[in-house]
């Protein structure tokens, strides 16, 4: 029931936008986006949170994070983590970083 998906190394970035969606289920779940200086697999530190209640039900919408606090790193990697155990999918596509 959980999951992640990390990206390839950003170099310099600024923002990272993304759609995210789910279904009309009323099951809490809970996702993360998280930021690593050091490697695609440690050294995660939350970025933004998003869950069941501040993403529109049956919908797919636009978000974007703000990394330009990463600016003036040569690469960070971004992963977006379920963070709940429930089966109920989160729904990610279009995801685009801004350096």
């Amino acid at each position: 029931a959980n999951g992640s998906l990390t990206t390839p190394g950003i170099p310099n970035p600024t923002s990272i936008t993304f759609y995210l969606g789910r279904t009309n289920n009323t099951t809490a779940k809970t996702l993360e986006v998280q930021v690593s200086t050091t490697s695609q697999t440690e050294g995660f530190t939350t970025v933004a949170t998003f869950n069941h209640s501040n993403v529109p039900s049956a919908s797919y919408n636009l978000y974007t994070v703000d990394l330009s606090a990463y600016t003036s790193e040569p690469i960070i990697y971004v992963r977006f983590l379920k963070t709940s155990t429930t089966t109920s999918p989160w729904r990610l596509d279009d995801i685009t970083a801004y350096a």
